[in-house]
């Protein structure tokens, strides 16, 4: 796993990380797709080291398109463009970090029409809070009605 959350040479921007998760969803029709990673460093400073590092490595791989992961964590970026395996299919690509943690999200769809935005900043949203909850010793609980406006 760390390979691929660490994709880099040396695993850089990984190199003062404690624990790696991941976990990935599909829809029931198999036409869309949210994949989510974690990262969780000894200390904000390693983790604001490591972020600019998985960033670089991340961009370079995905849309072109600046994405809008809404006001979560201390920083985030996203992208969004095509995906490879359909003509139509679109993904939004984002990594945030929640003080000791960086966090990374995907979600893909089949057609353009299939990726909500809104729904992508509410997952983003929902990771975020349970880093934050996790990170301040309480048990992670937020759930989409939580991080919805």
């Amino acid at each position: 796993m760390r390979s691929t959350i660490c994709p880099n040479k040396g695993n850089k921007g990984c190199e003062a990380s404690l624990f790696l998760g991941s976990a990935s969803y599909e829809s029931d029709t198999g036409d869309a797709h949210a994949s989510l990673w974690m990262v969780a460093y000894e200390d904000e400073k390693a983790a604001e080291a490591g972020y600019d590092v998985l960033w670089k490595d991340t961009a370079r791989k995905t849309g072109r398109e600046k994405a809008d992961l809404g006001p979560v964590g201390e920083e985030r970026n996203a992208r969004r463009g095509p995906l490879g395996y359909s003509e139509d299919a679109e993904a939004i690509t984002g990594q945030i970090r929640v003080g000791t943690a960086i966090l990374w999200l995907s979600a893909d769809a089949r057609d353009n029409d299939g990726l909500d935005s809104g729904f992508v900043q509410d997952i983003a949203a929902l990771f975020a809070e349970r880093a934050r909850q996790a990170q301040n010793g309480e048990d992670p609980s937020a759930g989409l009605d939580d991080v919805r406006g």
